[in-house]
Formats: structure tokens, C-alpha cells, sequence
């Protein structure tokens, strides 16, 4: 996958060890003002690391204010999610998913079944049921760290 940005690109790939084992690097490419010549900064994932980090960009994305027409020319809306390059990258939480949060929560529906049912993270459900109130606490081994 790759995302072209003002500043250069961001390559997103998929990869898996001799031993099986999967990861994820991502490297970003600028061209340096200063020598005219192309950098690469690279960063690699395990996929569990991957699967943190996708939930915590997604609670950041949450907190931005939403974007006008004119930051958002290179990708589009549709169907709550932004597509940048035809990738899918980010989906809001819209009124019914979280009404159907809030119906299963109290119908003593567990974190995990939840999780299925609107099709997000564990973590990204605790966070969502904060938010409505309907927890006072999310679970140490799901807070966002740092």
C-alpha cells in the first residue's frame, strides 16, 4: 500500500519471517531540501503491535475536528470511511452503531461479542462505552499508553 502526503510517501507492507512469523513495515520517503536526495525512515511491527497501534490512531483520529471539503481533495467520504488511494483508512462511529453499543452492552453482552457485532477492536469498543458513560473505568490492559 502507499500514501502519497505533501511531504512524500508512506510505503504500508506486509511481511512474514523465514520462521512464519508476520509484521509490518512502514517506511516514509522525502526528498531532503538541503542535499536534493531521497531518505527512507522505516518502522517495524509485529502483528499484535500493528493491531495496537491501528487502535490507537484510530482514537486519535476520533479526536480531530471533522475536515472541510478542501483539507480532504485527495481522498473522499464514503460510508464513514475516508478512502485515501482506494484504501480503506478510518471509520467513524455513527449514531446507530453506537445505539446498538448501548442496547447489547445492557442486554449483558460481553466486550469481545460486542466487538463482532459493530466490527471494531476490543479496545476501540471500551473506549466508545467510556465515552457514552456507560463504564466509569476501561480495563488497564486496554488503555492507550503514553
Amino acid at each position: 500500500m502507499e500514501l502519497s502526503t505533501k511531504r512524500g510517501r508512506i510505503f504500508i507492507d506486509h511481511r512474514e519471517t523465514e520462521q512464519g512469523g508476520r509484521y509490518v513495515k512502514v517506511t516514509q520517503s522525502r526528498k531532503n531540501k538541503e542535499t536534493d536526495q531521497f531518505e527512507a525512515f522505516t518502522i517495524f511491527m509485529s502483528e499484535n503491535e500493528t493491531r495496537e497501534f491501528a487502535a490507537l490512531m484510530q482514537q486519535l483520529v476520533e479526536t480531530l475536528p471533522e475536515a472541510d471539503a478542501t483539507e480532504v481533495q485527495e481522498g473522499e467520504e464514503v460510508q464513514g470511511f475516508k478512502k485515501f488511494n482506494g484504501e480503506r483508512e478510518v471509520k467513524k462511529w455513527t449514531e446507530e452503531e453506537e445505539e446498538t453499543l448501548r442496547r447489547r452492552f445492557e442486554e449483558e453482552k460481553s466486550v469481545p461479542a460486542l466487538a463482532q457485532i459493530v466490527g471494531r477492536t476490543e479496545r476501540a469498543v471500551w473506549y466508545r462505552l467510556k465515552k457514552l458513560e456507560l463504564i466509569e473505568e476501561i480495563p488497564e490492559e486496554f488503555k492507550l499508553k503514553g
